[in-house]
């Protein structure tokens, strides 16, 4: 896969979310999904993905 199309892969996957203001940041821990945007994690106490328990939230920077 060439630089341009990972770029835009990682792009798309990056906007399918949870996230309703910013770009995905947070991992949610034990699942370790990365769904939402950090201001918007506090909001969850289940992963929306999975349903898991989140006990602690991790903000994670992302570069492309």
């Amino acid at each position: 896969m060439n630089q341009q199309n990972q770029s835009m892969m990682t792009n798309h996957v990056m906007s399918v979310k949870f996230a309703f203001s910013a770009e995905i940041s947070v991992v949610f821990k034990p699942c370790e999904h990365m769904i939402t945007c950090y201001d918007c994690a506090p909001q969850f106490n289940k992963c929306p993905w999975c349903k898991a328990t989140i006990f602690t939230a991790v903000r994670c920077i992302v570069s492309t």
